[in-house]
């Protein structure tokens, strides 16, 4: 079935439900939310978000027609940029 690649998130819809769906996008709506407030900054924290920000914005893309996010390690390109974003509000933003 080469077609069942390209339907990841609805498999991943048929699975969670509508409300484990709802979830997921709500984490990574969060991140993308938490990031753009870190670019608006013009640190140098800026330019590293940007950079981890497109990596997990082309991997999302990447897992419309390759399921990506399936494997424990295709999960890094998430959970770095949210992470950093940890990082930056527990330790940086404190200062």
């Amino acid at each position: 079935m080469p077609w069942s690649y390209e339907i990841y998130f609805l498999a991943l819809l048929y699975q969670v439900g509508f409300l484990g769906f709802t979830i997921y996008l709500i984490g990574i709506l969060w991140i993308f939310l938490e990031s753009i407030k870190i670019i608006r900054l013009n640190n140098d924290y800026s330019l590293q978000i940007i950079c981890l920000l497109c990596g997990m914005l082309g991997s999302l893309i990447a897992s419309f027609t390759n399921p990506y996010l399936v494997r424990f390690d295709g999960l890094w390109v998430i959970f770095i940029p949210a992470a950093f974003i940890n990082y930056y509000l527990t330790s940086v933003k404190s200062n």
